[in-house]
């Protein structure tokens, strides 16, 4: 499951930037945080879902995706008081629980 919202979160960022991107993992049992940063500021924005979905989309479920799929999601803008390369853009992160 980490691999697939690790990539979802990867990929969106970046298709819908145009800077660098980068990713951060952190396990504190039983914990795993998966975050990525990426340049643009705007806030990621999960798509509505349609009542009937639609299987021949190739795109638009990817926060769905992390969504359903992690205990937790969110995102909060950086500024200039980051360490990551840049001081602008967003950092997008989840957590997933170890399951027993």
């Amino acid at each position: 499951m980490a691999e697939l919202v690790a990539t979802e979160l990867v990929a969106n960022a970046v298709q819908h930037t145009k800077g660098p991107a980068a990713i951060r993992l952190r396990w504190v049992a039983p914990v795993l945080r998966i975050g990525v940063w990426d340049t643009d500021p705007r806030p990621p924005a999960a798509p509505a879902l349609a009542a009937t979905p639609n299987p021949a989309l190739e795109s638009g479920r990817g926060l769905t995706l992390v969504e359903e799929c992690t205990d937790k999601w969110g995102w909060y803008s950086l500024g200039a008081a980051t360490q990551l390369p840049h001081t602008n853009g967003k950092f997008v992160w989840c957590e997933l629980a170890q399951t027993a």
